[in-house]
């Protein structure tokens, strides 16, 4: 490495401030960040940004070293076939910790690559980042539509140049680039093509395009095993916090377990009390059943004595009005006129309490004494 020495910018060794991805691009991020450091780009823009692992990774170098780099990053955030679907939480995270360290300098532009071509000038762009759709057709339109807007001295990055399934096509491109522009590869981390549109001998990163193949194999084992350290403590913060989130897990289940079992016990008591209400509800029930028979006896017991009653009321109203009409017969019959004329010549000759009749009365007393 006697011509590009990689420890001459220190960049390259910074610990990233965001570890918690799950993308191979983490192995990159060392050479990312050292790529940033070298060029002192006035302008990057990356195509394909998903949740940041390779933007971040610029815009962390560009406020460490202080320079004076616009930074862009273009995707819709909606996914692809490749990269997989999402919603629109992806975006929201990433703006979250985005907009706080970077928004300074920094844009998030959410878009399409044809859409949002408009809005760079020519020649503008010093550093730009492929890392969209992967098929050939696709990323051969994204260089060929972006290339009036890198400026002369321009680094193009390719994501994936080691693929070969899944009908990613960077692989096919990148072997056509090579072909016309100085170019270097990293094979490990699925790939990693980085392409100079035109040689520039005064360019700290001429060297790169000029090393011999030994000088290219230290290169490649210096920044893998740097990018594996990287990709290692993101792993082992992610298994850190699958393990939390597991432990987190397991609480969460013994804590169901018991919410359960209490459930269990409550489900036990209402079944039981249900059963004595349902006891209870039978034991009503029939005591409804009975008394309702009862009322059905009485009720006939009620009919057939107003059936007897209003019999018995016709007999006595039949008799009494039998005996009013042999009442009124004798009333005007010429023996109770008769009866009537000498009740009142009795009452005349002895009137009531009079001498005569308690005279009489005696005599009536001895003379049945006497019989």
């Amino acid at each position: 490495m006697s011509l590009l020495n990689p420890l001459d910018y220190p960049a390259c060794f910074s610990p990233l401030q965001k570890t918690d991805y799950v993308s191979a691009w983490v192995e990159h991020t060392p050479f990312g960040m050292f790529l940033v450091d070298i060029l002192r780009p006035k302008v990057i823009v990356e195509l394909g940004t998903n949740r940041g692992c390779s933007y971040l990774s610029f815009c962390q170098t560009v406020k460490q070293l202080g320079t004076e780099t616009r930074c862009y990053a273009i995707d819709t955030w909606e996914g692809d076939l490749h990269a997989g679907f999402y919603g629109e939480q992806v975006l929201n995270d990433l703006r979250a910790y985005h907009n706080p360290l970077y928004g300074d300098f920094s844009r998030l532009v959410q878009g399409t690559f044809d859409d949002t071509l408009q809005y760079f000038p020519d020649a503008s762009i010093d550093l730009l980042h492929i890392d969209g759709f992967h098929t050939y057709e696709a990323v051969k339109h994204d260089f060929e539509t972006w290339l009036p807007k890198l400026s002369s001295h321009a680094i193009v990055l390719f994501h994936d140049t080691n693929v070969h399934e899944r009908d990613f096509g960077v692989w096919k491109l990148w072997a056509e680039l090579q072909q016309k522009y100085p170019s270097f590869e990293f094979f490990h981390g699925y790939g990693l093509g980085v392409l100079c549109l035109e040689r520039n001998p005064a360019s700290k990163l001429d060297a790169l395009f000029q090393v011999t193949e030994a000088e290219a194999e230290q290169l490649r084992t210096f920044f893998s095993l740097l990018g594996g350290r990287f990709s290692a403590a993101a792993r082992y913060q992610n298994i850190a916090a699958e393990r939390e989130q597991h432990q987190r897990t397991i609480a969460a289940r013994d804590s169901y377990k018991t919410r359960l079992a209490e459930r269990g016990q409550q489900v036990l008591a209402l079944k039981t009390e249900q059963k004595e209400n349902n006891r209870r509800i039978r034991t009503l029930e029939n005591e409804y059943s009975l008394l309702q028979q009862q009322q059905a006896e009485k009720d006939l017991a009620f009919q057939t004595l107003t059936a007897q009653n209003e019999a018995t009321l016709q007999t006595v109203t039949q008799q009494k009005a039998v005996l009013e009409n042999e009442l009124h017969q004798i009333s005007i019959s010429k023996a109770w006129k008769l009866v009537l004329a000498l009740r009142q010549i009795r009452f005349f000759v002895m009137p009531v309490n009079s001498g005569r009749e308690r005279f009489a009365r005696s005599l009536y007393r001895t003379i049945k004494g006497q019989k």
